[in-house]
C-alpha cells in the first residue's frame, strides 16, 4: 500500500515541477521569467506605459528589474516605443509566439488524463485552501 504523504508535498513537488518545466522552456528562447511576463503583457494589452506595464507585473518584478528586462527588449529589437508606449516589434511577436507554443504544449501535458470535473474540482479545493490560510 503506497503511504499517503501531506498535501504540501504534493503542492511543493508540483510547483517546482511546473516551475522547471517553465524555466527550461524560457531558458531555451534565451528569456528569464520577468521578460517573458513583460512580452505576454505587451502581446495581451498592446502598447502600454511603462508605469502601467509596472502596475501589471507588480507581484512577478521590482521595478528595478523590469527595467533592465525592458532595455533588453529593445536592445534585442523586440520591443519598440511609439508615442512613449512600449509595443512588441514584429520580431518580439515572433518570439511571443514560439515561446509560447512551447508553454501551451507544457501546460496541456501538465494536465492529460484529468478530466475537466477533477481539474475543477482540486482548484476549488485549492481557493478554499487559500482562502483558509488567508
Amino acid at each position: 500500500m503506497k503511504q499517503e504523504l501531506p498535501i504540501g508535498y504534493y503542492l511543493r513537488k508540483t510547483d517546482n515541477l511546473l516551475t522547471e518545466g517553465i524555466k527550461a522552456i524560457h531558458k531555451e528562447h534565451d528569456i528569464d521569467r520577468t521578460q517573458w511576463q513583460i512580452l505576454h503583457s505587451l502581446y495581451r494589452h498592446g502598447r502600454i506605459g511603462k508605469d502601467v506595464l509596472s502596475a501589471i507585473l507588480t507581484a512577478f518584478a521590482y521595478l528595478n528589474q523590469l527595467e533592465t528586462a525592458c532595455l533588453s527588449w529593445l536592445q534585442r529589437n523586440l520591443v519598440h516605443v511609439e508615442d512613449g508606449m512600449l509595443a512588441l516589434s514584429e520580431k518580439g511577436e515572433e518570439h511571443h509566439r514560439a515561446c509560447l507554443k512551447k508553454q501551451l504544449i507544457f501546460r496541456t501535458k501538465t494536465i492529460q488524463h484529468i478530466s475537466k470535473e477533477k481539474y475543477n474540482i482540486k482548484m476549488i479545493t485549492l481557493t478554499q485552501m487559500l482562502d483558509n490560510l488567508a
